[in-house]
C-alpha cells in the first residue's frame, strides 16, 4: 500500500522546517517598525538670526559733527525651541500571514501525529489481509506519529516566536532644535559685517561727497567738520549713502556750526583788517556768503564794514591806472579820443566821488566835443563808404546783365544758323524752309549742339 496523506504532510512539514532552519532565521515572520511617535520635553528657548542671500541694512548715528555707519548682512529673526525628544516605535509583524499559515500547519501536523500515534496500537503490520494492515508498523507508527507532533510543535513555535518579537516597542532620544515663528524682518545681522562699502553724503548741487569706506568691523566714524571743511550746506538735513543708496538722514545745524567754527577758526582775518590788496578780504567774504546766519556772521560783517574804506582807496587807485585824461581831453589823434574818454567815463560811472572825479569831469567836458566830431567824421565816412559800394554792387549787376544778354542773343543766333543749315538740305521751297525752322527753333538736339558756344 502507499503511505497515508498524513505521511505525505509530515513530509511537508520537515521541509518546511529545514527551509526556515536552512536560512538561518530563529523565525521566518519579518519585525518591522510603525511610525514614530514624538515625546517632546522642552529644554530651553530663544532667537537665532537667519541670513538673507542679497541685501544690507545700514545703521546711522550721528553726535554733532560726528557720524557714524555700521552696515551688515541682512538677517531676520525667528524664535526657536530645544526639546528632548523620544521617538518610540512599535515593533511590528511585516508579513504575518507567514505565521498565520505555519501556526495553522503546526496545529495540524500535532493533530495528526497524535492521531497516527494514538492509532498505532491497532496497526497490523505481518497480517497482509488484516484491515488494519500497514507496512510501516506500530513502532514507526508511534515514531511517525512524533515526528509529526514534534514538527507541529516547532512550527507553531516559530508563531509564538514571532509574536514575542513582534511585542514591545524601541526608543530612540535626541536633543531637537525646533524653528518657530519670525519674529524681526531686515536687522542687521550680527558678526556678518560689510567691508569696504563706501559711505557719502548727498550734499545736493551735484555729485555726492564720499566721506570713507567701512572697515573690517562693518563700522565708519569720521568728523564731518574735518571732511567737509570746503563743502556748502543746505537745507536742514543731509541724506546718507551707503553703497550709493540712501541709509539714512543726519541733521545740518550741528554739522554747519562745527564748519563755522574751523572755518573762523582758520580764517585768516589780519589781511582784511589792515588790506594791503584788494583781494584781502575775499576769505572774509567767502565765509560770510557761506555762513550769512552764522554764530560768527556779524564779526565778519563789522571786519567788511571797518576795511571797506581802505578798500574802496585802493580799488579807486587801480581803477585809475588804466585812465589818460590827457588823451581824452587833449588827442593828439582824433582816432583814438573815444576810446581814451571811453575810459574817463568808466571810472567816473564806478567812482563818482573818487579821489580823481574832478580831473575826469574835466577831461569829459574837454574831450566830448571831440568824439562827437570824431562820431560824425566816421558816419560821413561810413555813408560815403556805403554809397560807393552801393554804386560798385549796380556797376556789376549791369555788367552781369549785359553779360548774360549778349549770351542769349549768341545762343539764339547759333540756333538759328545750324536750324537754317539743316532745313536748306531738306527743303527746296522757302515756306517749307520757314515751317523746318521754325520747327528745329524748339528742338532740343539743336539746343544741345549750341550750349556753350562762344
Amino acid at each position: 500500500m502507499r503511505p497515508r496523506p498524513a505521511i505525505r504532510a509530515y513530509l511537508f512539514w520537515v521541509l518546511s522546517a529545514a527551509l526556515c532552519g536552512g536560512l538561518g532565521l530563529p523565525a521566518c515572520a519579518t519585525v518591522g517598525l510603525s511610525e514614530a511617535r514624538n515625546e517632546d520635553v522642552p529644554l530651553k528657548s530663544g532667537r537665532q538670526e537667519v541670513p538673507r542671500e542679497t541685501g544690507a541694512v545700514a545703521r546711522v548715528t550721528q553726535a554733532g559733527s560726528e557720524l557714524t555707519v555700521a552696515v551688515a548682512r541682512v538677517c531676520d529673526i525667528r524664535e526657536t525651541r530645544t526639546v528632548r525628544r523620544t521617538a518610540r516605535r512599535d515593533r511590528v509583524n511585516s508579513t504575518p500571514a507567514v505565521d498565520w499559515v505555519l501556526g495553522g500547519l503546526g496545529v495540524a501536523a500535532i493533530g495528526a501525529g497524535a492521531g497516527v500515534y494514538v492509532d498505532a496500537s491497532n496497526v497490523h503490520a505481518r497480517d497482509e489481509s488484516a484491515r488494519q494492515y500497514n507496512p510501516v508498523g506500530p513502532d514507526n507508527a508511534r515514531l511517525l506519529g512524533g515526528g509529526l507532533v514534534v514538527t507541529g510543535a516547532a512550527l507553531a513555535t516559530v508563531a509564538v516566536v514571532d509574536m514575542v518579537r513582534t511585542s514591545g516597542e524601541e526608543a530612540e532620544t535626541t536633543v531637537v532644535e525646533l524653528p518657530g515663528e519670525t519674529v524681526d524682518r531686515g536687522v542687521p545681522c550680527k558678526g556678518r559685517p560689510l567691508v569696504g562699502v563706501e559711505v557719502a553724503l548727498g550734499l545736493g548741487g551735484g555729485k555726492p561727497v564720499a566721506v570713507g569706506r567701512t572697515d573690517e568691523t562693518g563700522r565708519l566714524t569720521v568728523k564731518l567738520d574735518e571732511a567737509l571743511q570746503n563743502s556748502v550746506l543746505s537745507g536742514t538735513k543731509v541724506p546718507v549713502l551707503v553703497g550709493g543708496k540712501k541709509a539714512g538722514e543726519i541733521s545740518v545745524r550741528p554739522l554747519r556750526l562745527a564748519l563755522e567754527e574751523a572755518a573762523w577758526k582758520d580764517l585768516y582775518k589780519e589781511g582784511c583788517t589792515n588790506p594791503q590788496s584788494l583781494d584781502a578780504c575775499k576769505p572774509v567774504e567767502d565765509f560770510l556768503q557761506r555762513y550769512p546766519d552764522g554764530k560768527h556772521a556779524q564779526e565778519a560783517r563789522v571786519l567788511l564794514g571797518e576795511a571797506a574804506p581802505a578798500l574802496q582807496r585802493r580799488r579807486d587807485a587801480e581803477a585809475w591806472k588804466g585812465v589818460d585824461p590827457d588823451a581824452c581831453a587833449k588827442p593828439k589823434d582824433l582816432s583814438s579820443v573815444e576810446t581814451a574818454c571811453a575810459a574817463v567815463r568808466k571810472y567816473l560811472d564806478e567812482f563818482p566821488a573818487g579821489e580823481h572825479a574832478d580831473v575826469a569831469r574835466a577831461a569829459l567836458k574837454k574831450g566830448e566835443p571831440l568824439v562827437a566830431k570824431q562820431r560824425k567824421k566816421a558816419e560821413q565816412e561810413a555813408a560815403r563808404e556805403a554809397a560807393e559800394q552801393e554804386r560798385r554792387q549796380k556797376a556789376e549787376e549791369r555788367k552781369q546783365k549785359a553779360e548774360e544778354e549778349k549770351a542769349a542773343r549768341k545762343f539764339k543766333a547759333c540756333i538759328r544758323r545750324k536750324c537754317d543749315a539743316v532745313c536748306k538740305v531738306k527743303c527746296w521751297s522757302q515756306s517749307c524752309r520757314d515751317g523746318c525752322v521754325e520747327l528745329c527753333v524748339g528742338s532740343d538736339q539743336v539746343t544741345y549742339m549750341c550750349e556753350g558756344a562762344e
